[in-house]
């Protein structure tokens, strides 16, 4: 059986904290690295933002001579929530497996928002010896101050979103009161809110999205 490459936390610890330089230390990924990347909403599904986010983590890997084992993509799905995110548990248990020295990201917010969510990710690479990594924040996940920053960090990527959807809120309930809609685009049937200067859209009788409306309705009713 072939002896079990070292981890980096393995290497780290055995050269000394004294003498060997962590962001050094990093250019000897002795397993392929995974790239995470996210993207909260897609409406239309026509995002490009998560290919910008592969094309950069590879760009930056490639200049450190990490080999790329694998790109994970979750498009749609929130950080901040508490929901399931399919690539992002798949590449949790490809950490577990010892099939991925670390995870880069293009920023951190990408990977988690929730101080709880990075506990648990953060035990599964210790666990395993894994490092995390980041193209636009300043992170070293081998030190404890590095890792105690990267805590700070995911904090205030939690704040920030709270913050965010309490704004939200205060915005809806404005909407609410004024009996506008929640959103500022338009309704399905309805014109565009700007059109002859009006604030808010109306029923769209002339036609366009109204007729497939009136047909299914007659349809429905010509059943009854």
């Amino acid at each position: 059986m072939a002896a079990r490459a070292p981890t980096l936390k393995e290497l780290y610890w055995s050269g000394g904290r004294d003498f060997v330089d962590s962001s050094v230390l990093l250019f000897g990924m002795t397993l392929p690295i995974a790239i995470y990347t996210r993207l909260s909403n897609d409406e239309f599904g026509t995002q490009t933002a998560t290919q910008r986010q592969a094309e950069a983590c590879s760009a930056y890997a490639a200049l450190r001579g990490w080999e790329v084992g694998k790109v994970f993509e979750d498009v749609d799905l929130s950080a901040f929530r508490a929901v399931t995110r399919p690539a992002y548990e798949e590449m949790l248990a490809g950490i577990s497996a010892g099939r991925w020295g670390g995870v880069l990201v293009w920023k951190l917010d990408r990977l988690v928002r929730r101080p709880a969510e990075f506990e648990r990710f953060w035990a599964t690479c210790e666990r395993a010896g894994a490092v995390l990594m980041s193209v636009n924040d300043p992170i070293d996940t081998t030190t404890d101050v590095g890792l105690a920053i990267v805590r700070i960090l995911v904090t205030f990527a939690n704040l920030e979103s709270a913050t965010t959807s309490l704004r939200m809120r205060a915005q809806r309930r404005e909407h609410a009161a004024k009996g506008l809609p929640p959103f500022s685009g338009r309704a399905f049937g309805y014109t565009r809110p700007h059109q002859r200067g009006r604030r808010r859209g109306r029923p769209d009788r002339r036609g366009g999205r109204a007729g497939p409306v009136r047909g299914r309705a007659a349809h429905h009713y010509r059943r009854l």
